[in-house]
């Protein structure tokens, strides 16, 4: 069985995506894939599993990891007004 799944993730940080496509160009695993990319203000993040274990596994790596660039690329932002 193959699983997509795609999500759309607001974020005006283009940083956020040149950081996280080079650990996309680097997954360590042969049960599925990752796609980072970047359109207009929202970040894509396509995963293709060959099970739903490794789609929750894989979805809860790629949140995080997500979630952790963007609170970091606010901070950087807000650092730099002040």
């Amino acid at each position: 069985m193959h699983i997509h799944c795609a999500l759309g993730i607001p974020c005006p940080y283009e940083q956020v995506y040149h950081a996280l496509k080079v650990e996309s160009c680097s997954v360590p695993t042969d049960r599925g894939t990752v796609a980072i990319s970047l359109e207009e203000d929202v970040l894509m993040v396509e995963v293709e599993t060959e099970d739903v274990s490794s789609l929750r596994a894989s979805l809860n790596t790629w949140l995080r990891l997500v979630n952790e660039a963007i609170e970091v690329a606010h901070l950087l932002s807000e650092s730099e007004h002040i």
